[in-house]
């Protein structure tokens, strides 16, 4: 059950960050929900399989199924230089702006990833953290502060786009002006 949990709370990740990252771009959100759509079949199937669970690396906590949840990680950073790109790169205020709320999101997961493989605390001093502050529990604590800050910084910068009615020209640079344009009329007016 607490893979479901892991799977759900991943995806509502992506989704969140897809959807504003691409807000003004879409054709490439489309393209996103569906690659998203791929992902979620993947993390419905692998809790399904015990053998995920089973396998490990020699001498690790790590095995399969973590392998499979890193690689699905890991590939948020295409859509990351993706929305960098779309944006102007690191000369526009708005990337600028933005970017250090991925670097801290990834930076939750790296620590709760790291607590969760090297089982620190408890490996450290057996016995001591057997009820509170074991490395499960931080595991939990990193990756729900993660989703949160997620969370609230989708919410911020949807909030900027909503607050003004020509949003994605005010963050969008020039050459990509007409990419919008066209994004847009066939969001608004899809061909039949």
């Amino acid at each position: 059950m607490d893979i479901f949990g892991i799977s759900a709370g991943l995806l509502g990740m992506y989704l969140n960050g897809i959807y504003t990252a691409f807000f003004c771009f879409q054709d490439h959100l489309t393209s996103y929900i569906y690659i998203l759509l791929g992902i979620f079949v993947i993390t419905a199937y692998v809790p399904t399989r015990q053998d995920f669970f089973e396998r490990k690396i020699v001498g690790s906590r790590v095995g399969l199924l973590h392998i499979i949840y890193c690689i699905i990680i890991t590939f948020g950073i295409c859509p990351t230089v993706h929305w960098v790109f779309l944006h102007g790169g690191f000369d526009s205020d708005h990337v600028v702006k933005w970017f250090p709320n991925v670097i801290v999101l990834y930076s939750l997961i790296a620590a709760a990833f790291m607590f969760y493989v090297t089982m620190v605390p408890e490996r450290l001093w057996p016995g001591k953290f057997d009820v509170v502050g074991c490395s499960h529990q931080w595991w939990h604590i990193f990756i729900l502060g993660a989703m949160i800050y997620w969370q609230q910084s989708g919410n911020q910068l949807l909030t900027e786009y909503r607050s003004f009615s020509d949003s994605c020209h005010r963050f969008i640079p020039q050459q990509n002006f007409s990419e919008i344009s066209h994004s847009i009329s066939n969001y608004s007016h899809p061909s039949m």
